[in-house]
């Protein structure tokens, strides 16, 4: 089989990130999309991509460094991305050495609007009801983050995950060891106690001292390595370390209200 053009393999992805930017959070699959998208164009210093849902139209935005030379080669292009999104209005239009290649396509004006921003350093997936996704890029300042610093635990945090359902909001910070990363595979668990107790303290200075608890294991540093507390306003904040997982959970007021709610199917 032939390889595919990088434009083409781009492309794809762009097809690809439409569909899921209005079909909310597909967590299997989002996370390799977003590496994979961000891997590709991370050394293109034109490439941006934005995909906005709005009613019933989806609009892609593709920016990449532009490789065309001739007429043939701009119609190829549009080609391959209307090949791959059927009924898709391309136009494409030079911008110093960069091409910008816009498309437009219908959309279920029942899927909730959202936006999939991505460049060379992040992934950024916002639904208007349900919340937000990221990957890579930046910590994220809203809100919610403004109560707790960026994790600084044993792994890197590439993803951060904002879930609204009605005045309930949870806010996850994903930070797991990468068996592809051999710095990472060489961590002990020694270290992720350490930087696991550490951010604990970070939290406390930062108001977290209501009900505080941490657990920790017997003798002193076996993990897993757990903390939770709330502050004065309500927030309820939980730090989980194990061997390969570590994450970061913070729940406003109404979700820790929610939470204490007895099931409404229980019993069946």
């Amino acid at each position: 089989m032939k390889p595919s053009h990088p434009i083409e393999q781009t492309l794809r992805i762009a097809a690809c990130a439409c569909l899921l930017a209005m079909s909310g959070y597909a967590r299997a699959g989002i996370d390799i999309l977003a590496q994979a998208t961000i891997e590709a164009n991370k050394n293109d210093p034109c490439f941006f991509m934005e995909t906005v849902k709005k009613g019933k139209v989806t609009e892609t935005t593709l920016v990449k460094t532009d490789n065309c030379t001739s007429e043939s080669c701009y119609r190829d292009e549009i080609n391959k991305v209307t090949g791959l999104v059927s009924g898709m209005d391309m136009t494409v239009a030079k911008e110093g050495n960069c091409v910008k290649i816009k498309g437009k396509t219908e959309a279920d004006p029942n899927e909730e609007d959202s936006r999939l921003r991505v460049d060379g350093k992040g992934y950024r997936q916002d639904n208007e009801k349900s919340g937000y996704y990221q990957f890579g890029g930046d910590w994220p300042q809203d809100e919610y983050t403004q109560y707790i610093p960026k994790p600084d635990l044993a792994f890197p945090c590439p993803s951060v995950i904002l879930k609204k359902g009605g005045p309930a909001v949870e806010l996850t910070v994903n930070c797991n060891r990468n068996p592809r990363d051999e710095n990472a595979m060489s961590v002990t668990p020694e270290f992720i106690a350490k930087k696991a107790k550490a951010y604990a303290e970070i939290l406390k200075a930062k108001g977290f001292t209501i009900d505080a608890r941490l657990l920790d294991g017997m003798p002193p540093n076996v993990l897993p390595i757990g903390f939770s507390a709330k502050n004065g306003k309500g927030y309820f904040v939980r730090v989980l370390s194990d061997k390969n997982m570590n994450f970061v959970t913070l729940k406003n007021p109404a979700a820790v209200s929610e939470e204490g709610k007895p099931s409404k199917n229980k019993g069946r």
